[in-house]
């Protein structure tokens, strides 16, 4: 298994939650709660916990 850790430990995916926090990844249904409803997620895998990390996307801004 700590070769799948691992493997999700370099990826990054980007999720739109619902009206009420949910979103996809897989075939699996989660729940970031209605604090973060409507934003687009960063999420992250941590293998030393074995789990995911969901933090709303960073945005950068352009300089002109």
């Amino acid at each position: 298994m700590q070769r799948v850790y691992d493997f999700l430990a370099q990826g990054r995916w980007f999720r739109l939650t619902s009206s009420v926090g949910m979103f996809s990844l897989g075939a699996h249904r989660y729940n970031a709660r209605t604090k973060l409803a409507r934003q687009t997620l960063e999420i992250t895998f941590d293998p030393a916990t074995l789990e995911f990390i969901c933090l709303p996307k960073k945005v950068r801004h352009l300089s002109a």
